[in-house]
């Protein structure tokens, strides 16, 4: 995984639905500046956070990841 890569598709998917790095980080059930932080460091996300990601941005796992998904699977989770 390209943490870089990863990093940027999250601040466009914030953009993109309206959702700061503060709600974010609060949805994932985290301090406020949280993904802040990880992401100036550029550190690596658990599993379950990759996952809980993709759930509130409605992409999929891979997509964070790899910057690869279905496209039918994103418009069923839209």
């Amino acid at each position: 995984m390209d943490i870089t890569s990863f990093w940027n598709r999250v601040k466009v998917l914030c953009r993109e639905n309206r959702i700061s790095q503060k709600d974010l980080s609060m949805r994932l059930g985290y301090d406020e500046r949280t993904i802040e932080v990880r992401m100036a460091r550029g550190n690596y996300p658990g599993v379950e956070d990759v996952e809980k990601m993709s759930a509130i941005f409605g992409v999929s796992s891979d997509f964070l990841i790899e910057g690869k998904e279905d496209v039918a699977e994103r418009k069923n989770n839209s």
